[in-house]
């Protein structure tokens, strides 16, 4: 038996659980293509994405919910990952870190040709790993290149690995 009369109804809270948000750490390198963000859930609201104030390195988002990522200067950006609440979950947030490390940029000094007597040539470089339209004018430090095995006096021969490509930098 029941004690509530025929036609009554039943009312209470609805007690909404806090949904579970796969989202992890991003690692990449500077000059990598853009990427989606790819977040889940178990809750049916909303994914959408956003940068948290802050990080030591830079990124842009756009297209749908801001789930495109273009990759900016080297550093870590926080990424944060917005559920809006449902019929069963309420809103939630996550932040994960993306971290963007420095491009390789391989430098070079190419080979040279000198006659027994004469001074060293002018010494020159050639680079390889350029990024995102970068050159050698992008560079706040030039790389040198210089020998201390070959002078004037050096007798005929071929000189492997005597020239020495150092220093450099880019920001």
């Amino acid at each position: 038996s029941s004690d509530l009369p025929v036609g009554s109804t039943l009312q209470g809270a609805v007690i909404k659980k806090t949904p579970t948000i796969t989202f992890v750490d991003i690692a990449k390198t500077y000059g990598a293509a853009d990427f989606n963000l790819a977040a889940t859930s178990n809750s049916t609201g909303t994914i959408s994405y956003s940068i948290v104030v802050g990080g030591t390195g830079t990124a842009s988002l756009s297209g749908t919910n801001n789930q495109t990522v273009t990759l900016g200067n080297t550093g870590t950006v926080t990424l944060r990952v917005s559920v809006t609440s449902d019929a069963n979950y309420n809103a939630a947030t996550k932040d994960i870190s993306l971290t963007i490390s420095k491009a390789t940029l391989t430098v070079t000094a190419d080979n040279q040709t000198k006659i027994y007597g004469a001074s060293n040539p002018s010494l020159t470089l050639q680079y390889a790993g350029f990024v995102n339209s970068e050159s050698a004018t992008d560079l706040t430090t030039a790389p040198t290149v210089s020998s201390t095995a070959v002078t004037s006096a050096t007798g005929v021969g071929t000189y492997r690995n005597d020239l020495v490509a150092s220093g450099g930098a880019s920001s």
